[in-house]
C-alpha cells in the first residue's frame, strides 16, 4: 500500500484554514490564443499568487489546463516558477487535439506556475485557476498526503465517483473494453482512444504517462473489435490482421519480441482473423478458415500446442476446426465448433475442462463431455456455461459457491444441468456468481451471494437459480466482481449487489441485495463492466461511467485517487500522535480519544459501524484516557493511561489478544495484560512492553516470533522467555517476523526468523526464544528493514547484520551477515532509520548518510546507481530526524519543514508531483511540523 506520513504541525495560525483547498470563483489565468503559441520544448507561466484576490503567499494552486491547437503529440509539465522541471506529464495530447485535465501544483516564490511544451511542435495552453492552498497549519492540526485507494487523505474526498458522469472528449463510440486500470473506446470511424493507466504503455499513445481523459491509440485506422487482459491491447483490424500494445512480459503482443510497447504493432503471421479475445495472459485469435491461433502465457497449457512453454509469436491450436468462437476462464480456454460440441484446452484443477477427468494433460483440446446443441460459452474463472439450442444450461468446473446451479456446492468435471431453468436468452457470469436472462425479460441468479449480488433480498449463496427481484423487460445482463447490472428495453439500468466504490451508480456506497436504478442514466444502448468500474454506451454515442477510478480508468472529474500535497485532515485539531495501518490512519488527541478514516474492511475504523471506508475521522467508540496509538495491517491498538490495552479490527491470527479469532469493529481488551509502557505490531503479531522490564506478545507464530518457545499461534498474551530489563522493543519490516529487544545493559535479544541471519547468532535459523545477538555492546536505538537489522551504538557508530543483497549492509558488498559488522565511514551518528532495503544515518551535524537499494533514488545522492558503502544525502543540513515510509523518505528540518526524496508515483513525496526524485524536494506548504508519523 502506498502511504505517507502523517505531519502534524504545532504552529502557523490564519484567518482561512491552512493546508485545505481554499475555492475561488475561476478564473483565466493564462490564454495563449491571445498572444503566441508556446515553442516546441519552450515554456510559459502564469501568476496565481497575488492575483484575483488569492493571497500572495499560497503553497499550490488548483486549476485546469486546456492544450489547444497542437501541432505534434507531446505533453506539458506544470511545476513551482523558479524550481527544477520534473519529468512527469500533467496532461498527454496528439496533433490538433483539445484536451484538458485538473492540476494541482506547488505555486514559485514569485507566485507563479510555468508550463513546459515537451513537443515538436507549438501548442496553445489555457489555465483556468479554481482554488489555492495557504501554507502551513493550525496549532497541532494534522496533514497527510499520497494514496487515497481507501479514502484514507480523510479531507473527504474518495477515489470512485457513485454517479455517473460523462466520459470526456468521446463522441460516435461503437464498443468499450477495459482491463485492470485502463479502458478503450473503438469509435465508428475505426480509430481507438485509451485513457487510464500507462505503466506498461497500454494506452498505446507512445508514452507511459497515464491519463485521466482519452487520448488516441497511435497509427491505428480500420479497426472492428478490442480486447483487452491487464496491460495488454489488442486491435483487429477489417483487413483482418492484429495489432497488439502495452505490457509483453509472456510473449502477450506476439511480434517475437520480449520488450514492452507504448505504440501498437503487428501480430506476426495472422491473417483472415475474424474474432480476438484474451485472457491470463494469452490472447487468441479465429480464423476465417475456422482454426485458432494463440500466443502469450501458457503455464497451463492453455495456449493448447501440446506444451507449457510461453510463445512470443502465434502457434495454431492443436487440432481445432469448423470453431466458431472462443472462450477464456481462468488458464483455460474452451471452442464452440460449428457442429455445437465444445473443446477445452488448459488448467484442470476443478473439473474446468470437462471431460470426466481423463488422463488427458489439457495442454491439446479435448472435447467437453455429453454436449451438443451449444449456442453460446460464457466462462467465469474456474467454471464455464454452455447455453443449448432448447434453452436450458449446462455448467461444469467450480461448484464451492453453488455456481453450478444444480443444488450442489461441490465441482463437476463433466456438464450437469442448471435446475430450473428453460427459455434461456443468454447467460453472463462473473466473481462466482451467474445469471441468465429469460426469453419474458426476467432474470435468474445463482451462486456466491456475500454482498447481495443474487438480487433476491438475501446475502446467502444459493445453489440453484432464484428470481432476481423486480427486474421485467431486461434486454441484456451484465456482471462483474459481486456486482450485476439489466439493461431494460426503455435504455435505463438496474443495478445490485456490492458498492464499496460506488459501482452501483445511486449515489451512495452502501450495498443492496436488490435491484434498484443507476441515477441519470437514459437511452443506454451497453454495458461494460471491468472488476469495479462500469461504462454505459448511449445511443448518442457517448459515454457515462462509474465506480472505481484509482487509476484513472473512468475517464471522468470529481475523484481523488491521491493527493501530491499535504491536505488537512477534516475537522481534526489537537493531534498527540498518529498512526497508519495498510489503508486506516488514527490520530489520537489530546483529550485521550482516538479517531479513524480510511478502510474498514475488517471493522478497523473501530466506530461498530457497517461501512466499508469512511473518507472522514470517525471515532473509535468507547475509547478514553489513551496515550498512544499503533496500527498493524487491518488492526489497531490503544495504549490507555490506566497501563491497560485495547485493540480491534483484523483477528485472523488472534491479534486482538481477546482469545478468539473473530474480527471486531469495536475495542476490546487485550486479555491479562496490566502495567503496559509501551504497544508494537507487525504481520499479525502485537508485543507489549511492561514496565517491569518484561514483554508480552500475542497473534502470528509461524516463525517463533512469540519468543515462548512454540510456533503455536495465542490469542491471548504470553511472556516471551527470559526477558528483562527491556527497554525498547523493534520487529522487521518483512513477512519473515523478527524481533530485537534492546536491554538496559545496551545488549539485544532477537527471536523469530533467522533465515538471512537476521538474529546476529553466526547462523542462519529461526529461534523461538529470545538470543543474545552477537558482539553488540553499548547500543542505543535498532532499526529494521525486511530483513536487515542495524545497531545504534552510544558511540554514534552503527552495526548491521542480515541481508545485504542490495548492499545494505554498507560494507561495500552483497553479501548477507549473520552477525554485527560495522557500516563503513559512520562516526558522530545520532540517530537511524531504515526502509524495505535501504538504510539512513542522522549524524550530530544534522547531515544524512544513506546506503542500499537506489532503485528509485533512495539515497538521495542524485543518482540511481548502486552503492554499497554510504553516501550524503545531497543538500541536507540542519536536519532534526529522518522518516521512512516504504522507499518514500522524509527528512524534518530544524526549520520545521519537511524534505522528501525517493517514490512518489501516486504523489506520496508530497512535493505536488508525481514521479520520483533522487535528491531531496521540500514538500510546500508544510510550516511549523512538530511531528511525522509513517
Amino acid at each position: 500500500m502506498l502511504t505517507s506520513p502523517v505531519a502534524v504541525a504545532e504552529t502557523y495560525a490564519k484567518p482561512t484554514v491552512p493546508g485545505a483547498l481554499v475555492p475561488v470563483t475561476p478564473f483565466r489565468a493564462l490564454d495563449t490564443r491571445t498572444s503566441a503559441a508556446v515553442r516546441p520544448d519552450g515554456s510559459v507561466s502564469f501568476q496565481a499568487g497575488g492575483a484575483h484576490g488569492i493571497p500572495a503567499k499560497v503553497s499550490a494552486v488548483t486549476f485546469n489546463l486546456t492544450v489547444t491547437e497542437p501541432r505534434l503529440i507531446g505533453f506539458i509539465t506544470a511545476y513551482a516558477s523558479g524550481t527544477q522541471r520534473p519529468g512527469s506529464s500533467n496532461v498527454n495530447f496528439l496533433a490538433g487535439q483539445t484536451v484538458a485535465n485538473s492540476v494541482t501544483v506547488p505555486v514559485g516564490a514569485d507566485g507563479k506556475v510555468t508550463l513546459f511544451n515537451r513537443s515538436y511542435g507549438t501548442t496553445h495552453l489555457i489555465a483556468d485557476v479554481s482554488g489555492y492552498y495557504l501554507p502551513g497549519a493550525s496549532r497541532n492540526s494534522a496533514l497527510t498526503w499520497g494514496d487515497n485507494r481507501f479514502s484514507q487523505l480523510g479531507n473527504g474526498t474518495t477515489p470512485y465517483r457513485s454517479t455517473p458522469a460523462a466520459v470526456s472528449g468521446l463522441r460516435g463510440v461503437k464498443a468499450l473494453a477495459g482491463a485492470g486500470g485502463t479502458s478503450y473506446a473503438l469509435l465508428s470511424d475505426g480509430t481507438l482512444r485509451a485513457w487510464g493507466s500507462n505503466e506498461y504503455g497500454q494506452l498505446g499513445n507512445g508514452t507511459t504517462s497515464s491519463s485521466t481523459t482519452p487520448v488516441q491509440v497511435s497509427g491505428l485506422t480500420g479497426v472492428t473489435s478490442i480486447a483487452a487482459d491487464w496491460s495488454t491491447a489488442y486491435a483487429l483490424l477489417k483487413d483482418g490482421t492484429v495489432r497488439s500494445w502495452g505490457s509483453n512480459t509472456s510473449g502477450e503482443l506476439g511480434n517475437g519480441s520480449v520488450y514492452a510497447s507504448s505504440s501498437p504493432v503487428q501480430v506476426k503471421g495472422l491473417t483472415g482473423v475474424t474474432a480476438l479475445t484474451a485472457g491470463s495472459g494469452a490472447a487468441y485469435a479465429l480464423l476465417k478458415d475456422g482454426t485458432v491461433r494463440s500466443w502469450g502465457y501458457n503455464w497451463g497449457g492453455q495456449l493448447g500446442n501440446g506444451t507449457t512453454a510461453n510463445s512470443y509469436v502465434p502457434v495454431q491450436v492443436k487440432g481445432l476446426t469448423g470453431v466458431r468462437s472462443i472462450a477464456v476462464g481462468s488458464s483455460t480456454a474452451y471452442a464452440l465448433l460449428n457442429d455445437g460440441t465444445v473443446r477445452a484446452w488448459g488448467f484442470d484443477n476443478g473439473g474446468q475442462l470437462g471431460n470426466g477427468g481423463g488422463a488427458d494433460d489439457g495442454r491439446t483440446p479435448v472435447q467437453v463431455q455429453g454436449l451438443t446443441g451449444v449456442t453460446t460459452l460464457t466462462a467465469d474463472g474456474g467454471v464455464t456455461y454452455a447455453l443449448l439450442k432448447d434453452g436450458t444450461v449446462r455448467a461444469w468446473g467450480y461448484g464451492s459457491s453453488g455456481q453450478l446451479g444444480n443444488g450442489t456446492t461441490g465441482n463437476s468435471n463433466v456438464p450437469v444441468q442448471v435446475k430450473g431453468l428453460n427459455a434461456v436468452a443468454s447467460i453472463t457470469a462473473g466473481g462466482g456468481t451467474a445469471y441468465a436472462r429469460l426469453l419474458d425479460g426476467t432474470v435468474r441468479a445463482w451462486g456466491g451471494n456475500w454482498y447481495g449480488q443474487l438480487g433476491n433480498g438475501t446475502t446467502g449463496d444459493s445453489n440453484v437459480p432464484v428470481q432476481v427481484d423486480g427486474l421485467t423487460g431486461v434486454s441484456a445482463v451484465t456482471a462483474a466482481i459481486g456486482t450485476a447490472y439489466a439493461l431494460l428495453n426503455d435504455g435505463t439500468i438496474r443495478a445490485w449487489g456490492g458498492n464499496r466504490v460506488g459501482q452501483l451508480g445511486n449515489g451512495t456506497h452502501a450495498d443492496r441485495n436488490i435491484p434498484g436504478p443507476v441515477k441519470t442514466i437514459s437511452g443506454a444502448t451497453s454495458i461494460t463492466a471491468t472488476a469495479f468500474s462500469v461504462f454505459t454506451l448511449l445511443a448518442d454515442g457517448t459515454v457515462r461511467a462509474w465506480g472505481d477510478n484509482y487509476d484513472r480508468q473512468l475517464g471522468v472529474s470529481g475523484t481523488a485517487p491521491f493527493s501530491s500535497l499535504p491536505v488537512g485532515i477534516s475537522g481534526l485539531s489537537g493531534v498527540a500522535m498518529a498512526a497508519q495501518g495498510a489503508a486506516t490512519k488514527y490520530a489520537l488527541l489530546a483529550d485521550g480519544t482516538v479517531w479513524a478514516w480510511g478502510s474498514n474492511s475488517n471493522g478497523q475504523l473501530g466506530s461498530g459501524m457497517a461501512i466499508y471506508d469512511s473518507s472522514v475521522p470517525v471515532r473509535v467508540r468507547g475509547i478514553t484516557g489513551a496515550v498512544s496509538v499503533m496500527a498493524d495491517g487491518g488492526t489497531a491498538y490503544a495504549l490507555l493511561a490506566d497501563g491497560t490495552v485495547l485493540a480491534w479490527g483484523e483477528n485472523s491470527r488472534g491479534q486482538l489478544g481477546n482469545g478468539t479469532t473473530t474480527d471486531s469493529s469495536t475495542p476490546v481488551p487485550v486479555q491479562g495484560l496490566a502495567g503496559v509502557s509501551s504497544i508494537t505490531a507487525s504481520n499479525g503479531t502485537a508485543y507489549a512492553r511492561l514496565l517491569d522490564g518484561t514483554v508480552r506478545a500475542w497473534g502470528g507464530n509461524q516463525f517463533g516470533q512469540l519468543g515462548d518457545g512454540t510456533t503455536d499461534r495465542r490469542s491471548i498474551p504470553v511472556q516471551a522467555k527470559g526477558l528483562s530489563g527491556v527497554t525498547s522493543l523493534k520487529v522487521s519490516l518483512s513477512e519473515y517476523v523478527v524481533v530485537y529487544a534492546v536491554l538496559g545493559d545496551g545488549t539485544v535479544r532477537a527471536w523469530g526468523s533467522g533465515t538471512s541471519g537476521e538474529l546476529g547468532t553466526g547462523t542462519m535459523t529461526d529461534s523461538t526464544v529470545p538470543v543474545q545477538v552477537a558482539g553488540l555492546a553499548g547500543v542505543a536505538s535498532i532499526a529494521t528493514g525486511k530483513g536487515t537489522a542495524y545497531a545504534l551504538l552510544k558511540d554514534g557508530t552503527v552495526r548491521v547484520w542480515g541481508s545485504g543483497g542490495y548492499g545494505q549492509l554498507g560494507n561495500g558488498t552483497n553479501d548477507d551477515a549473520s552477525t554485527p559488522i560495522p557500516v563503513k565511514g559512520i562516526i558522530g551518528a545520532t540517530s537511524i532509520a531504515a526502509g524495505e532495503s535501504a538504510a539512513y544515518a542522522l549524524l550530530r551535524d544534522g547531515t544524512v548518510r544513506a546506503w542500499g537499494n537506489n532503485r528509485l533514488g533512495e539515497l538521495g545522492d542524485g543518482t540511481t546507481s548502486y552503492t554499497g558503502a554510504p553516501v550524503q544525502v545531497k543538500g541536507l543540513t540542519g536536519v532534526t530526524s529522518i522518516t521512512v515510509n516504504g522507499r518514500a523518505i522524509f527528512a524534518l528540518m530544524s526549520d520545521k519543514s519537511v524534505r522528501a526524496w525517493g517514490a512518489g508515483p501516486h504523489g506520496q513525496l508530497g512535493n505536488g508531483a508525481t514521479a520520483g526524485t533522487s535528491t531531496p524536494v521540500e514538500v510546500p506548504g508544510l510550516i511549523g511540523v512538530a511531528s511525522l508519523w509513517p
